[in-house]
């Protein structure tokens, strides 16, 4: 499990990996702390560097590519509707229909899948290599042709917590290579919408040019 502490720049981006030993009692296997803005190294201990599947913490970099691709628009929209077939173990939250800030806020898959859909597996690869985002691979389970539906849930996508605390999808944006997104004035001003707060915003150079 990753808990993913970020506030308004400068912030600490905390990242607590945890596994299951065989007596089910919970050990640490990484925990980093690094400053949000400089990069520095503030805590660090145990495995930090072992690829790892990132599960639902992999809104955050979708994110990031959903509002930048257009796909995103604002924290309200685009209001998804639930299908039947969807991803519905999440409770009565997934079984309704979605904006950009429940699908955060429940982590709710099927809207993360409808993202995904939308943009495809060569684009999903451009942005991640461009966020310099684990190994950005979408193939997910070899022979299923299902990348697009699980790559990022116990499949092919990978990343290590040294790397999530690297990479633009996660950090401040004035830390990525060639300062290939920015954040832009709304995204750090904004105490209204949680995700223009907390999320950079489509503007000026979109980051899909920088990774072709």
């Amino acid at each position: 499990m990753i808990r993913f502490l970020r506030r308004s720049l400068p912030t600490l981006a905390l990242l607590l990996w945890f596994s299951a030993s065989a007596l089910a009692e919970a050990t640490t296997v990484c925990t980093l702390v690094v400053d949000a803005k400089s990069g520095a190294s503030l805590l660090e201990d145990g495995d930090c560097d072992t690829r790892v599947t990132p599960a639902s913490t992999f809104k955050v970099p979708l994110a990031v590519i959903g509002f930048d691709s257009g796909f995103l628009k604002d924290s309200n929209h685009p209001r998804l509707a639930f299908r039947p077939g969807d991803p519905d173990w999440g409770g009565a939250a997934w079984r309704q229909d979605n904006t950009p800030a429940n699908w955060m806020r429940y982590s709710v898959v099927w809207y993360s899948q409808r993202i995904t859909h939308a943009l495809g597996t060569e684009v999903l690869g451009r942005y991640t290599r461009a966020l310099a985002y684990g190994n950005a691979d979408f193939s997910g389970d070899a022979g299923f042709d299902n990348g697009l539906d699980r790559a990022w849930i116990a499949s092919s996508l990978a990343v290590s917590p040294r790397e999530q605390t690297s990479s633009c999808g996660h950090s401040s944006m004035t830390r990525c290579p060639s300062r290939r997104m920015q954040w832009p004035r709304r995204a750090r001003s904004s105490r209204k919408d949680p995700l223009a707060h907390d999320y950079p915003w489509k503007d000026g150079r979109r980051l899909s040019s920088q990774g072709r």
